[in-house]
């Protein structure tokens, strides 16, 4: 029997060996099926967890989000997940697979573990709303965007001020909405022009577009059009949709 050989002790696979994949994985599942052909335990954990690296790049490149989001979700069964995963598999679920409530279940256990992770956090912000969690979204949408704007942050700031904006909006505080969006328009307005708002809303737009939630439903055209602003890809043409959105 000609067993697989081990590959470099690293943590994935770089992208040449891409091509090769399939017939390594294939060969490493069926190997591993076969008594005493990697007699020892650290062989076969290493084996396993590079055949679901492998198994990961080759979903992700076939761009079979289901099958790459299951990938994820068996390593996180057997070892606890590293950062670059949690961050793949949330990504996965919010923009790929629209599973509102897992991203959001993801989001809340690794703040848990990783109280500090302020990038999760603001993540568990965006999961709030997508999942019709408005009061809570607002609370800490706020919090955070009055902490980021202190700190200098004004992209993460502003992303959250328009996650603000949004829950406002849905629950029916109009008013506070619009002067929310003002001050979003003004944050913007003063940076230089080739600002980007570094947000990915993919997720956010097909919540807001497609689900029958009273409330969305009611606001969907200000939502979506609130949404694809801070999706432009520059100052002008953001503050330009902005300053419509409150004149209209």
């Amino acid at each position: 029997f000609n067993r697989p050989p081990l590959p470099a002790r690293r943590h994935g696979f770089s992208p040449p060996f891409t091509p090769l994949l399939p017939s390594y994985v294939a060969a490493i599942e069926e190997s591993m099926k076969i008594d005493g052909a990697y007699p020892s335990e650290e062989e076969r954990v290493f084996l396993r967890k590079q055949m679901l690296v492998g198994k990961q790049i080759l979903a992700e490149h076939r761009e079979d989000w289901v099958a790459l989001a299951e990938h994820l979700e068996e390593s996180m069964k057997t070892e606890a997940i590293d950062e670059a995963s949690y961050r793949k598999l949330a990504s996965v679920y919010l923009n790929r697979l629209y599973q509102f409530e897992k991203v959001f279940i993801l989001h809340k256990s690794w703040v848990v573990l990783h109280p500090n992770d302020l990038n999760a956090k603001l993540n568990l912000t965006e999961s709030l709303f997508v999942t019709g969690r408005f009061e809570e979204c607002l609370k800490l949408a706020s919090q955070y965007a009055k902490e980021l704007d202190a700190s200098g942050d004004v992209s993460l700031s502003a992303a959250m001020q328009t996650l603000a904006a949004a829950s406002q909006r849905v629950l029916g505080k109009e008013a506070h909405s619009a002067a929310t969006v003002r001050r979003l328009e003004e944050s913007i307005r003063s940076q230089s022009v080739d600002f980007r708002l570094n947000w990915n809303w993919t997720g956010t737009i097909n919540f807001v577009s497609t689900r029958e939630v009273p409330d969305v439903v009611a606001n969907r055209d200000y939502l979506q059009r609130l949404f694809k602003a801070v999706s432009l890809g520059s100052r002008d043409e953001i503050c330009s949709s902005l300053s419509h959105l409150h004149t209209d």
